[in-house]
């Protein structure tokens, strides 16, 4: 009745398609799961420091520091590449250097005495390779012409002998050698990049700007001179004159008398082909007293000299006194005032206008004060200035009113007997340093 033959189905694959009763009753292991389907893991525990660390915005602060320690590594780089790296040794205060001219830097010289070079191509010795079994000898250097090092004017350029000690620094080999180093020095003041110093412009009233000749004689440059001086000192009114494209850096008034030097100005100030006569130089600049309390300008000058201080005419002296309003100008309804003096003067040496002396001024040390000096000549000739100050504290004792540091022109100093006044200390007193000349050519 059984019918042992026939065949059972099989039994489904798909777990899914069997009843729900063929489940176990805790349902399948779960390592029987797909992974997938598997629930994540629970987090591990956290303990008090996280706590504490999630509180304090641990992670915020980390990147926080990090950023500012960035921002305090780039700060400190620009600081000593700025301030340490730029900054020049104390040995070369004005890079000066360079050029036959130029100011000789003693400092470095007494500190690096090099051979002469000859000695140092004769006593070259030889050198070879030792340790194998035979010498390999490294050939002499070839024989120089030593002459032609011993003579500067052969070397290009104007043919410096000094070392540059600007920035630049090395030998120098013309007019300013790197940055910092002066190049042409005169009496009149020194080119060169960033030389300290008073900028002086070069004015020629015996001929236009565009060049054209109209000489106005000795009178008519009395009258344009005492125009400038009594309306502001106004440099926009001098644009009808010939004026140098060369500008100097002016460091002290110490211009010995001599036969003839009238025509040193134009030469300094590269004025090609400008006659010795009816020139004049104006200087301005911005100067840091070196003390504190009152002092009071003294000079003079073949023709004349002015000095313009906060604005003020302090010191006009010379053979003409250039400040005082002339007649066709005193007629007005509003002459210019005069200069106020004090009235003392000093002997620069006999048969010369002596130095006169300004009111007394007060400064105070570090303080910063502005400064014109105008000087010129009238028929040609010989030229001479001087500019001093005195100390109500020392009275009766003229100190040099220098700009520099550096070492006074050789040219101002070796003049025979009688070119500069005997009764001036050229290096004492301090230094009125000034703002520093931003581009001199």
């Amino acid at each position: 009745m059984n019918d042992t033959s026939q065949e059972l189905p099989p039994p489904p694959e798909d777990p899914q398609a069997l009843p729900m009763d063929t489940f176990p009753a805790d349902g399948y292991p779960a390592d029987a799961l797909p992974d997938d389907m598997l629930p994540p893991p629970p987090p591990p525990p956290v303990t008090k420091w996280q706590q504490f660390w999630r509180r304090f915005g641990g992670d915020g602060f980390l990147v926080s520091m990090g950023i500012h320690a960035v921002l305090i590594i780039i700060a400190l780089t620009w600081v000593v590449s700025r301030f340490v790296i730029a900054k020049e040794p104390s040995t070369f205060t004005t890079g000066a250097g360079g050029g036959n001219s130029g100011d000789k830097v003693s400092m470095l010289q007494n500190k690096i005495k090099p051979k002469h070079a000859r000695n140092i191509a004769k006593n070259m010795p030889k050198l070879a390779a030792k340790g194998t079994r035979s010498s390999v000898a490294i050939p002499e250097m070839p024989t120089m012409n030593m002459s032609a090092l011993d003579n500067s004017s052969s070397l290009a350029g104007s043919g410096s002998k000094g070392l540059g000690g600007g920035a630049g620094g090395g030998v120098g080999t013309g007019i300013g050698p790197g940055f910092g180093g002066k190049g042409m020095v005169s009496l009149f003041g020194a080119k060169g990049f960033n030389v300290p110093g008073l900028t002086g412009t070069f004015y020629d009233f015996k001929q236009t700007s565009g060049g054209q000749k109209q000489d106005p004689g000795v009178g008519g440059y009395k009258q344009l001179v005492n125009h400038f001086i009594n309306t502001g000192w106004s440099e926009a009114g001098m644009g009808k004159f010939y004026k140098s494209p060369t500008k100097l850096s002016l460091q002290q008034v110490l211009i010995p008398y001599r036969q003839g030097n009238a025509g040193e100005a134009p030469a300094a100030f590269e004025a090609a082909g400008v006659e010795a006569s009816r020139w004049m130089v104006h200087y301005k600049g911005t100067v840091s007293a070196p003390f504190t309390g009152k002092f009071r300008f003294a000079g003079t000058a073949d023709d004349w000299i002015t000095v313009r201080w906060q604005n003020q005419l302090v010191l006009d002296s010379g053979y003409d006194i250039m400040g005082t309003p002339t007649a066709s100008k005193s007629k007005g309804k509003s002459a210019p005032p005069k200069v106020a003096r004090s009235g003392d003067t000093f002997v620069m040496f006999p048969g010369r206008p002596p130095m006169q002396t300004s009111q007394w001024l007060d400064v105070r040390q570090g303080s910063s004060y502005q400064i014109e000096i105008a000087m010129g000549e009238t028929p040609g000739g010989e030229f001479y200035a001087v500019l001093a100050y005195e100390k109500a504290s020392e009275k009766g004792k003229l100190y040099l009113f220098r700009m520099s540091p550096d070492p006074l022109p050789e040219a101002a100093t070796n003049g025979s007997k009688g070119q500069i006044p005997t009764n001036v200390d050229l290096g004492g007193g301090g230094i009125w340093l000034p703002k520093m000349a931003t581009r001199n050519r």
